[in-house]
This record gives structure tokens, C-alpha cells and sequence, in this order.
């Protein structure tokens, strides 16, 4: 009993075990087809209310469309109406010529203007007293008789002469009801003028107001004849009426107005039929838009539109000018029979049901994979943004290291230590234009071998000549610098102009042995380097102007009288400490006033440019030559003893004797300077009293006779 009661229970759960996996593949399989099914019924019920909601769009949509167009095309005849009405009573006098050119302009501009408005005419009504056999008259022996006078467009110079309408019995009636209603007329008649252009009886081309469509005719009103009337004081007068001079017809032909709107609204091949209400629920067919073809039918004999169900499409109900019409809109085939898909959706309803597993599992790894991805792009965009910070600590340190410079000398010793960790496999160079701008010379450079030359024509290097920079990566396809030397050691190359204050200033140069080490953003670093260096090296330049123009004499060069004082007392100091001797000597320009009132002040100033190069050629380079004022000048000679101060004075003396100065090629005459010697510190211990003392010689010298040397007492 034992061994049964353990395999009786195993064998009930195998029994129902077993058979459970086929049952769940079955479950499995049921309710993906059940599934299949509810997915297909769902989808067929919101097509079927996605197309009908589609059709009915597409219906209101056409219906606002051709409403909003006819309407618009007809204010614009309405407009015209006035316009011409109000053009016709403010010039009384004026002539059916001056009447037609009038019109002709203002139907130029509203055929441009409105593209629905095909033609238009003007039709004078004229009173003719012969006979009573008009049909349209007022009156007995005056009948109306309607001319078409002018129509735009020209058709062969038409309207000299003028056409008669009275044939046509729809324009007629609709001219006669504009008449007694003075109001807009519209009518859907097909109109057909037997007319035609001056061009003679042979010309077949029609009148644009031939065809199939909508006529307007809008009254136009006229100053008329006088009435006179009584006032108050029995006085009489005379008034203006205004009378009816003429009908402006305006032509749109369905057919474009139809397309128009079918092609802006995508009807999506579906048949239109439009009509026109009688009343009475009789309606007229106007015009059957064919979906297949795209054509326009506008005779009665559509049987489509004739026999159609409204109850197979849309219908709407629009009123255009005094009119009511009706829109009909048989949905196309595209929508009638839209593609089913409940053929596929056992099928459907399958793969998704077992691509269930597969989606998720691809799902997994499409996250998986995006999360790797933008993990390395953020890894890379980590790494671009340190070397950035690092690129940006490097520029803020060259631009503070390069405002400490003091002279441009000074700076181009500091740029190569600079640049070298921020292009570690590059070769360079930094090239100033000279002042003459005919010359480009390196003023730094690194890196080996030299891959340009070090002076060059500036014409050499294309940057310069297009004034942005140059980058050379292809030899095949690009032109190379005449400065560059393309070899093996040169596989691309930079050259960015250094621009400051409006100003070019010189090359920046960049070369790579390597193909790829000039990446964009090394490119781009480089640009913002140069430009720190441009604007550096410009800064310096106009320092060192600025502070040449400040201790400098614009007429001679030399130093200034501030300068000089300034130089005196830091020498004075500075022979103080080192128990030396300074030479300081004054000289002045003998009868200066004389050249001046007698050849004039730019004579003078010959003289003093002449003595000044004299001056500048005869010291020292530690000596300092300056202009005191006026005629007078001061020389300073650092640790020049007594005696050698007052040999070199003598030696200046002669040297201006034999000075020979023209102007105007005519000898300017003898040329001497009277000279003044101290000494420090036989002299005085400050610079101030060196001058005096200096100064003191000076006078006595001249007082003595001129020309000569006097020491100081």
C-alpha cells in the first residue's frame, strides 16, 4: 500500500501536467487570434469614422473656400462700381473717352489684384429716339439701348467701336434688374457675344467674355442733368441729380474658380457638383468637377450630378452675392474604398503576439545601447570641455603675461613659452609687417626644421591677400604660400592675419608634419591666440608712440626740456652714487631772430632741424641730446669729466661753422651757437643748478662776442 500511495499521486500530476503545455500553446495561440480580431474590428470602425470625418473636412473646407472666393471676387466689383461712380461725379465734364481710360486703369489693377475676375467690361446705356420697338425702354419713344464699349483684357484693340449686347437676352435681364435695384447682379447664364475686335470680319479670336460662368453687373452712377428747385427766398436754383451712366460686367468662370479651390483645399480625387437654388427645391447645375481627370464640365447633360444621391457624399449650403448655392462632394475611391488591413490581422495579431518577447527584449538593448553611446559622447564631451578649460587658463595666462610686457621686445620673448604647451606638435611662428607694409619678418618662431621664410613679400602669403585665414591640407586641390616650403615636413599649415585696431599687424603661422594635428578646434584656438597677440603687440606699439611723443620735440627729434630735467636729476643721482662727473652743455643759435625776419619762421625751422641732426651725430649713445626751447638746446653727458666736456664743446663749435644750411637753394649764411659748460659736481649738486650755471655761460658767451665756449664760474 505504501508504494501505490506515492505513485498514484505523481501519476495524477502527470496526467494533468503534461497535457498543460500544448493546452497553454492553444491558450497561447486563442488569444492572439482573439486579440487579432478585437484589433481589427477597432481599427475598421475608426477608419470608417476617420473617412467620413475627412469628408465632411474636405466639404466644409470647399464650401468656405468657393464661398470666401466668389465673395471677394464680387467685393472687389462692388468696390470698382463705387470708385468709378465716385471718379464719374467729381469730373462732371469728362468725355466716354476720359469715362473708358478711367475704367481701363482701374480694371488693369483689379485683374491683377483679384486672379477669380477673368474679364471685365464697361456698357453705356444710351437714350435713342428712334422708335418705341425697345423691349427695355422706360419709356414710349426713348428706348434703352446697352453698348459694350471697352473690355480689359484688349482682345485686337477692341472697343473703338463698341459691340451691341441687345441680342443677348441673360445680360439684358441682368443689366435691367441691376438697373432697378442699383445693386450688384448676379447670374450663372452661359453668355456668348457674337462680337469681335476691330481686328475685322476676319479676326476669330472671341471676346473673354465668351463661355461658361458667373456675370456680375454692378451699376455706376453719373453727375445728370439740372433740376431747378425753389428755397425759402423764392430764389431759383439748380442741383446736380445723379444719373445712370453706364454697368460694369464682371466675368469669373467657374471652372477656375472650381480648381482654384479644389487645389488649395486637396480634395483627394472626389467629384464635386455645384448648384444653384431656384427655390422652390428646384435646383440648376452649374459646373461638375471631375476627381479622375481634374477636368471642369459646365453643360446640363452631366448625368452624375443630374441623378446624384445626396445621401453618397456631403452636401453644404453656401450663399455667394444675392445667390444660394449648393455643394456636393462624392467621396473619390481613395476614400470610398480606403485600404483594408483585416486580411493581414491574423497575421498581425501573431507577430505581435510572439514579438512580444523580441520587442522587449530589443527594447533592452536598444536602451542599452543608446546608454553606452551617450556615455562615450558625454566621456568625449567631458574631455573637449576640460581641454577647453584648459585652453581657456592658457589664453587668460598669455593675455596677462603679455600686458605685463613693457615693449614689444619684451613680449616676443614671452610668446614662444607660451604657445609651445598649447601646440606641442606644431611648428610656428609669429611675422610683423614693417611699417612700410612691403615686408613680413618672424619675430619669433619654433620648432624645427623651419618650414617658412623668415622675410617675406607680403603678396607671398594668401592669407594676407584675402584678410582671413588660410588653411593648407591637400596639395592637390589647394594653393600653398609662396612663403611656405612644401616639402615632406609640411602636411598642413595655417596662416592667420593678426588683426588689432583696424589694423593688420603681421602672420600667425602654425605647420604639421602630420595629417589631422590641425583639427578644428586647434584651428579655432589658434585664431584666438593671434588675436590676443594682434591686439598685445598693437597695445605696445602705441605705448611706445604715445611715450616717444611725450618726451619728444616734433620739429628736431630730440628729447624735450621735461625730459631732459628728468634725466638730469636720475643721472645726478646716479653720479652721486657712483662719485662720477656729468657734462651738461648749453648752446644757443647766433642771431637766430635775424633768419627768422629775414627768410621767415620755415627758414628757422630749417636751421634748427640741421642743428639737431648735427646734435644727434656727434654724441654719445649714453648722451642725451635735447631741445631746451626755442633756439635753445642742452646737451647731458654722463661720466664725462670737465676737460673732455669742454673738447667736445669746441669740436661742436667748429663743426656748426662749417655747417652750410640752404633754403629756396640760396645759402642761408653763416651759421654759429654760442655754448655754455658745467660740471657736476664742480658746478652744483642738483640738476637745477647745473642748468643755471649752464645757462649763466650761455649769456656770457654771447655777450662776449657769440661763437665761442664759456665755462660756467
Amino acid at each position: 500500500m505504501t508504494g501505490i500511495s506515492k505513485w498514484f499521486p505523481r501519476a495524477i500530476r502527470g496526467a494533468f501536467l503534461y497535457p498543460a503545455i500544448p493546452t497553454g500553446i492553444g491558450l497561447t495561440l486563442c488569444a492572439g487570434v482573439i486579440l487579432s480580431v478585437a484589433v481589427g474590428v477597432i481599427l475598421k470602425n475608426w477608419e470608417e469614422e476617420r473617412t467620413q470625418a475627412e469628408i465632411l473636412r474636405q466639404t466644409e473646407d470647399l464650401a468656405e473656400d468657393l464661398e470666401r472666393s466668389i465673395n471677394s471676387n464680387l467685393d472687389a466689383l462692388r468696390w470698382l462700381g463705387k470708385f468709378q461712380a465716385v471718379t464719374m461725379q467729381v469730373d462732371a465734364d469728362a468725355t466716354s473717352e476720359d469715362v473708358r481710360e478711367g475704367f481701363r486703369a482701374l480694371a488693369t489693377f483689379t485683374l491683377a489684384r483679384y486672379r477669380g475676375i477673368h474679364a471685365l467690361a464697361w456698357v453705356t446705356r444710351e437714350t435713342s429716339g428712334r422708335g418705341n420697338s425697345g423691349t427695355s425702354g422706360r419709356g414710349v419713344g426713348s428706348p434703352e439701348v446697352f453698348r459694350l464699349t471697352y473690355i480689359e483684357p484688349k482682345i485686337n484693340n477692341f472697343g473703338l467701336s463698341g459691340i451691341d449686347i441687345g441680342a443677348n437676352v441673360g445680360i439684358l435681364a441682368a443689366i435691367a434688374q441691376s438697373r432697378d435695384t442699383g445693386e450688384l447682379t448676379v447670374i450663372s447664364e452661359p453668355l456668348s457675344l457674337s462680337g469681335r475686335g476691330v481686328g475685322g470680319e476676319g479676326n476669330s479670336e472671341p471676346l473673354p467674355l465668351d463661355g461658361e460662368g458667373l456675370l456680375a453687373v454692378m451699376p455706376v452712377s453719373g453727375p445728370g442733368k439740372k433740376d431747378v428747385v425753389s428755397n425759402r427766398a423764392n430764389q431759383q436754383e439748380t442741383s446736380l441729380k445723379p444719373e445712370l451712366r453706364g454697368f460694369i460686367l464682371g466675368f469669373l468662370p467657374l471652372a477656375d474658380v472650381i480648381k482654384t479651390s479644389v487645389n488649395r483645399i486637396q480634395t483627394t480625387g472626389s467629384d464635386i457638383c455645384l448648384y444653384e437654388e431656384k427655390g422652390t427645391g428646384v435646383r440648376k447645375l452649374l459646373a461638375f468637377y471631375e476627381g479622375s481627370t481634374g477636368q471642369v464640365k459646365t453643360n446640363s447633360q452631366v448625368s452624375l450630378c443630374e441623378n446624384a444621391d445626396p445621401s453618397q457624399g456631403e452636401t453644404r449650403f453656401f450663399k455667394a452675392g444675392d445667390r444660394q448655392w449648393t455643394l456636393l462632394l462624392i467621396p473619390g475611391p481613395e476614400l470610398q474604398n480606403p485600404p483594408s488591413v483585416l486580411n493581414w490581422l491574423p497575421i498581425l495579431g501573431g507577430l505581435l503576439w510572439s514579438s512580444i518577447p523580441i520587442t522587449t527584449l530589443a527594447i533592452s538593448l536598444s536602451n542599452t545601447y543608446r546608454r553606452e553611446q551617450l556615455l562615450k559622447k558625454l566621456s568625449v564631451a567631458n574631455d573637449e570641455l576640460s581641454a577647453a578649460n584648459t585652453e581657456i587658463i592658457a589664453l587668460n595666462r598669455m593675455s596677462d603675461l603679455l600686458q605685463a610686457c613693457l615693449t614689444v621686445e619684451e613680449a616676443c620673448t614671452v610668446i614662444p613659452l607660451l604657445l609651445k604647451p598649447m601646440f606641442p606638435k606644431l611648428n610656428g611662428g609669429v611675422f610683423t609687417l614693417s611699417d612700410s607694409k612691403n615686408i613680413v619678418e618672424a619675430v619669433v618662431s619654433w620648432g624645427q626644421p623651419l618650414t617658412t621664410e623668415q622675410i617675406f613679400n607680403p603678396e607671398q602669403c594668401l592669407a594676407l591677400r584675402c584678410g582671413q585665414p588660410y588653411f593648407f591640407a591637400n596639395a592637390e586641390a589647394s594653393l600653398c604660400c609662396g612663403h611656405v616650403h612644401y616639402h615632406n615636413d609640411v602636411a598642413e599649415y595655417i596662416c592667420i592675419p593678426m588683426a588689432a585696431q583696424g589694423e593688420i599687424l603681421g602672420v600667425f603661422y602654425l605647420s604639421s608634419p602630420l595629417v589631422g594635428e590641425l583639427t578644428p578646434g586647434k584651428q579655432r584656438l589658434a585664431q584666438m591666440a593671434a588675436r590676443q597677440i594682434a591686439v598685445a603687440l598693437a597695445n605696445l606699439k602705441l605705448r611706445d608712440t604715445l611715450k616717444d611723443q611725450s618726451i619728444r620735440d616734433p620739429l628736431t627729434g630730440l628729447f624735450n626740456r621735461r625730459y631732459m630735467e628728468e634725466s638730469l636729476e636720475r643721472e645726478v643721482r646716479r653720479a652721486e652714487r657712483n662719485n662720477q662727473s656729468i657734462g651738461i652743455m648749453m648752446l644757443d643759435v647766433d642771431h637766430f631772430k635775424r633768419f627768422n625776419d629775414t627768410y621767415g619762421h620755415e627758414a628757422g625751422d630749417i636751421i634748427l632741424r640741421e642743428l639737431s641732426q648735427v646734435l644727434q651725430i656727434s654724441i654719445r649713445s649714453s648722451d642725451i641730446a635735447c631741445r631746451y626751447g626755442g633756439e635753445e638746446f642742452a646737451l647731458i653727458m654722463p661720466e664725462a669729466p670737465l676737460d673732455i666736456t669742454l673738447q667736445r664743446a669746441e669740436k661742436l663749435c667748429q663743426k656748426v661753422r662749417t655747417l652750410k644750411v640752404q633754403y629756396r637753394h640760396q645759402l642761408l649764411g653763416p651759421l654759429t651757437i654760442s655754448l655754455g659748460v658745467a660740471s657736476f659736481p664742480q658746478h652744483g649738486p642738483t640738476g637745477g643748478s647745473l642748468i643755471q650755471a649752464a645757462d649763466a655761460a650761455l649769456y656770457r658767451a654771447k655777450n662776449e662776442g657769440r661763437d665761442r665756449v664759456c665755462l660756467a664760474s
